[in-house]
């Protein structure tokens, strides 16, 4: 069974944060643009010098399998 969540909400550094982080890796061809109907939100923890790591929150698809 398919997992389908809604992201959770980020405030507007997040949100600038992971745009950047998501343009780095889609211009060195690590992750592609995708229009998946199925997805898993995007968690940012912050690291000690402040800048944000990017997660994905992968807990219910863990659970059905």
């Amino acid at each position: 069974m398919p997992i389908k969540q809604k992201p959770y909400r980020l405030s507007k550094s997040q949100t600038e944060a992971l745009k950047t982080q998501l343009t780095k890796l889609i211009n060195n061809k690590l992750i592609e643009p995708s229009n998946s109907p199925w997805s898993s939100p995007v968690v940012l923890v912050p690291k000690k010098n402040k800048d944000w790591r990017m997660c994905v929150d992968y807990r219910q698809l863990n659970n059905i399998t």
